[in-house]
């Protein structure tokens, strides 16, 4: 099996500490978990939105293999749950990221 060396390593604890520092600024003001909520709400449709450069290439082709069905269902299925929770919780950003990848 591979080893994850250096690089690998160096990333992972720097992707820690960045979560770590967010999670201590969110929490230090209303204003700040606003600001992460945003930021985290472009992230969330960008992600949604990488796909979409292969769907051009499904539907020329009219063929889905390149779409993977289980990552499909499972993105379906986050968001709905997601959706259910900003419904509930009239948050914004969980609204409007959910509501596009649904």
């Amino acid at each position: 099996s591979p080893r994850w060396g250096r690089p690998a390593a160096l990333a992972t604890g720097g992707a820690f500490a960045l979560l770590l520092i967010v999670v201590v600024y969110a929490r230090a003001a209303e204003s700040h978990a606003q600001q992460v909520g945003f930021l985290a709400m472009f992230i969330c449709i960008w992600l949604f939105a990488s796909p979409l450069s292969e769907l051009g290439q499904v539907v020329r082709e009219r063929n889905s293999e390149r779409l993977p069905p289980a990552q499909c269902l499972m993105q379906f299925l986050n968001c709905f749950l997601w959706l259910v929770v900003g419904v509930n919780s009239k948050a914004l950003q969980i609204l409007v990221c959910n509501g596009m990848g649904f």
